[in-house]
């Protein structure tokens, strides 16, 4: 016979346990997945702040670790990585400080013209440099950011 769902500090425990053996995990994320899993939102908090005071959570190293993984693999710029964080848990003032400044994203954004330059080499200048230039926005980056690598890889038309 199954045993009845248990609202305790420990089953919770157990539960934030088993998620952070996966990946490492905001805050956030683990109070939702145990309120998902059925618990008490002050079993949630208390488990948490358990774990954090354990040092099984910190949202700074989780935060560079998401901030990694959204450059190298998802090709976001400054914008999108704050978002990104955002969304997945860290408090706004992190996520802000973890993504850096608008510099650190100039070779990200290189590495997409360049892979996305194979694909549009048909068009004609301006068309290449209106689908970079929204492709390159919906990722985060910046105007600023932009500007400087249309003037070095695609020249203005006259």
């Amino acid at each position: 016979m199954p045993r009845p769902f248990e609202d305790s500090r420990d089953s919770a425990l157990r539960q934030a346990y088993k998620l952070l053996s996966y990946r490492d995990r905001s805050e956030k994320e683990i109070i939702d997945r145990l309120l998902l899993k059925g618990f008490s939102r002050g079993i949630a908090e208390d488990a948490v702040a358990f774990l954090n005071n354990k040092g099984f959570i910190n949202d700074r190293k989780t935060a560079e670790s998401f901030r990694r993984y959204a450059v190298e693999n998802k090709g976001l710029g400054r914008k999108g990585v704050v978002q990104y964080l955002v969304n997945r848990g860290i408090p706004e003032d992190i996520a802000e400080e973890t993504a850096g400044e608008e510099s650190d994203y100039l070779d990200t954004a290189k590495r997409i013209v360049e892979k996305r330059l194979v694909l549009v080499k048909d068009c004609d200048a301006g068309t290449v440099r209106r689908r970079l230039w929204g492709l390159l926005l919906r990722r985060g980056f910046t105007g600023e950011t932009i500007s400087i690598l249309m003037k070095d890889i695609i020249p203005k038309e006259e």
